[in-house]
């Protein structure tokens, strides 16, 4: 009887343990969509995502996933990156750039930015660090 109660402790312990690690899973915290945008000579050159808060999670990153694409033009280079939502923005992380087409229908790019701070409120910031007539759509979520 020692000996089965033993058993259905052990299965008990196990079978929480697996029920409680398969639930952690990243939730898209921002979003952000654009089409066909180019800035011309004088257009707007950067674009930025729904504001979110970064949740006090175990790690300080932040995952960007989405697609850009121009069509049959050629690729256009856009940087992203972490900053505060207002006028006066600090960066954090890397900005990082995405320069070849992922088409919405196919792989999406997928970047990682570390030391993102909690309890302040931020955005993903799209920039085109030149001008490009080739109009470009995208959209992507970030995820804590």
């Amino acid at each position: 009887m020692k000996k089965f109660k033993s058993v259905i402790l052990s299965l008990t312990l196990a079978f929480s343990l697996t029920t409680v690690t398969s639930t952690v899973s990243a939730a898209s915290v921002a979003d952000w969509s654009f089409s066909s945008w180019s800035t011309g000579s004088k257009g707007v050159h950067t674009i930025y995502s729904s504001t979110f808060e970064k949740p006090a999670t175990a790690d300080d990153s932040i995952t960007i996933s989405g697609w850009q694409d121009t069509g049959n033009y050629n690729s256009v280079n856009l940087e992203y990156s972490i900053v505060d939502s207002g006028w006066f923005a600090n960066t954090y992380g890397t900005t990082q750039s995405v320069s070849s087409n992922y088409p919405k229908s196919g792989n999406w790019f997928s970047k990682v930015f570390s030391n993102i701070p909690t309890g302040k409120k931020l955005v993903v910031k799209i920039y085109s660090p030149n001008s490009h007539t080739n109009p470009v759509s995208g959209a992507g979520n970030a995820y804590d």
